[in-house]
């Protein structure tokens, strides 16, 4: 009965989702990164109370922003596979929650099991941290993640890193 109310609720009030790096903003991102959940992609909800959303429509949006991050900036080996392990951790928890494939569990199981793995030792949170002190210092104005978007923060990123290798070429 509850899921019916929910499929209701879903169709009479969609939930839109962030669809880009041109439109996320940076503070949702890296939720999601950190939690691995897409609920973080729902435009304008209050994340700290429970809502439906369509699984498979955030699935979806969740790989056009990183298409379009990859789009820009490209991608290292090890975020490759992060975000790889990622989608086949969303994608299974789906099918298991959609068909009760019992398969799918234990897909998602190792894959949260590998990600845990690669993941040990990273210290995102205090990277971003870092990042956005660097960018507060040297552009001389204050970053907010809940509104500044990912391109724009790793354009400053790439901007400030390209100014920084110019002025140790020319010393």
């Amino acid at each position: 009965m509850i899921k019916l109310i929910n499929k209701i609720k879903s169709f009479l009030f969609p939930v839109k989702f962030y669809d880009s790096i041109e439109n996320i903003p940076m503070w949702n991102y890296w939720k999601i990164e950190e939690t691995s959940d897409l609920k973080y992609l729902a435009i304008g909800k209050n994340y700290d109370k429970q809502f439906f959303y369509d699984k498979l429509k955030a699935a979806d949006a969740w790989s056009k922003v990183n298409g379009s991050y990859l789009d820009v900036f490209g991608v290292s080996e090890h975020y490759r596979d992060v975000l790889m392990l990622k989608r086949d951790i969303a994608l299974n928890e789906y099918a298991w929650e959609r068909n009760r494939e019992p398969i799918a569990r234990v897909y998602a199981r190792e894959a949260k099991k590998e990600l845990e793995a690669i993941q040990k030792g990273d210290n995102t949170r205090a990277d971003m941290n870092e990042q956005i002190f660097i960018i507060e210092k040297e552009m001389g104005f204050e970053v907010d993640p809940k509104v500044m978007t990912i391109k724009r923060f790793y354009s400053y990123i790439k901007g400030i890193n390209n100014l920084a290798k110019k002025v140790n070429k020319n010393g």
